[in-house]
């Protein structure tokens, strides 16, 4: 896992930011979901895709979008204030 100078998988799992993950079929490494757990311990969303490879954006550009949105759905939560007193 390449994470730039600094950074290491070990950091990454103390990250409580959401993630999302999708696995495309054409990917040479395809990651379980216990992996994927343990490196995102705030892992939102998982899901393995029916097409797509290592560029799935520009191979199948609706199906990346599609698994986008609906990693990022729940995020998009409408957040309703308290009701003031």
């Amino acid at each position: 896992m390449t994470c730039g100078p600094h950074r290491t998988a070990r950091s990454l799992r103390t990250s409580r930011l959401p993630a999302g993950f999708t696995v495309f079929p054409g990917e040479l490494f395809q990651a379980p979901r216990h992996w994927a757990e343990k490196v995102y311990p705030n892992l939102t969303y998982f899901h393995e895709a029916d097409r797509g490879g290592h560029f799935a954006a520009c191979e199948e550009p609706d199906v990346f979008a599609t698994e986008l949105r609906a990693a990022f759905r729940p995020l998009r939560a409408p957040q309703i204030p308290a009701p003031r007193r």
